[in-house]
């Protein structure tokens, strides 16, 4: 078989590959905006055109005559390629600023302006037949194709420096993946201008590099975006010291009570708080919360347990069996009390359609239960 038809069936492979990688970046994180994954996206997006174009040149080979599209696809993979290792400059600059480290553009702007004119060459050879040469009714490289050549080199040799200089700067994924990137192209196109005989090498280990670069910085990031926002939605949801849910959840658990929903509501308002405060210190009151908090979420489970403002926590769970949660609100009073009456409590139990009057009844029992605490006591109450 021809080698065209061999470096069409690897072109094409390499774009299946390209293809699959933009579609997984692109579906895994749409909710970004960052400007790192926008540049990855253009960048894998510029590439598998460099790959379709490339595809072409070698197919209008596989004909005994040459066209205007042999040259015309043949121009066009060369400055796809050239504008791909712009793009990953910037995208690893872009990336870099978004971890808050300071570098500055300077090798991207001047990328821009070495492979602007690369691709300026490779136009302007193309037109005056200095870039291919025909033979035998095929393309092959001119006098002039090395010098093209050299904007992508000079490109990838600058970056090449720059990463190592600044690695303590960019990090050790950042430099490592850059190496990748720089050494698998340069590696490829050693073997198809020497060994090969110009087969697409550089094409498929530029694809290569690409899927790497994903893999150790781009799907990295994307993981560090879902940590970063899980923490985000995890502060807005839970109170931090007590790791109890906050106020918000508790207002959206009542709104999504159904009618027909049996209820069991417990206030509960931890006692001489700013007694504890006042004569042992915030330290020690705030260890009096957090020790209630952990005896209310362990009787009655984490998930059912609302710190709604500074020593009032509710608790509203199932009671479909009214007397198992009599039983449980009685045997917590039980715990309570053995616990020097770190607490007042008041439940109340009805369906979801009278929400609002078991929430009333319930506090209103708890502010009973705190009476008689501090009768019993002789504590000053909070002011």
């Amino acid at each position: 078989m021809p080698k065209e038809f061999f470096a069409v069936t690897v072109d094409l492979t390499s774009l299946a590959f390209m293809l699959v990688l933009f579609c997984a970046a692109f579906v895994a994180d749409r909710r970004n905006r960052s400007g790192s994954r926008h540049l990855f996206l253009t960048m894998t997006a510029t590439w598998i055109l460099a790959l379709i174009t490339d595809t072409f040149a070698w197919s209008t080979d596989l004909s005994p005559a040459l066209t205007a599209a042999d040259w015309f696809f043949g121009v066009f993979s060369c400055c796809f390629a050239e504008i791909e290792a712009t793009l990953f400059i910037f995208y690893l600059l872009t990336l870099t600023r978004e971890r808050g480290r300071d570098v500055k553009r300077t090798l991207g702007h001047a990328a821009v302006i070495i492979n602007g004119i690369g691709i300026a060459l490779t136009v302007f050879f193309a037109v005056i037949g200095k870039l291919y040469t025909a033979e035998g009714g095929k393309l092959l490289p001119g006098n002039h194709y090395f010098i093209v050549g050299l904007s992508p080199i000079l490109t990838v040799t600058g970056l090449l420096i720059f990463v190592l200089s600044k690695w303590s700067t960019l990090g050790k994924r950042i430099v490592a993946t850059t190496v990748i990137y720089v050494l698998l192209p340069l590696a490829g196109y050693i073997l198809e201008v020497f060994v090969l005989e110009w087969f697409p090498a550089s094409m498929c280990m530029n694809s290569m590099a690409l899927l790497i670069v994903y893999i150790m910085l781009q799907a990295n990031e994307i993981n560090a975006t879902h940590e970063r926002e899980r923490i985000l939605r995890e502060l807005s949801t839970v109170h931090v010291m007590t790791g109890l849910n906050n106020r918000r959840v508790y207002h959206e658990r009542i709104i999504a009570v159904r009618p027909d929903e049996r209820l069991c509501v417990i206030f509960s308002d931890v006692n001489a708080l700013k007694y504890t405060n006042d004569n042992f210190g915030h330290e020690a009151g705030d260890q009096l919360l957090k020790d209630y908090a952990a005896m209310i979420s362990d009787h009655f489970g984490k998930e059912n347990v609302y710190r709604i403002s500074g020593d009032e926590f509710v608790v509203i769970f199932n009671a479909e069996d009214t007397a198992a949660a009599d039983a449980a609100v009685a045997a917590f009073r039980g715990r309570i009390s053995r616990n020097e009456s770190v607490a007042s409590v008041g439940a109340a139990i009805g369906y979801g359609k009278e929400i609002n009057r078991i929430l009333d009844e319930a506090e209103k029992r708890m502010y009973a239960d705190k009476d008689l605490y501090y009768e019993r006591t002789g504590k000053p109450r909070r002011r």
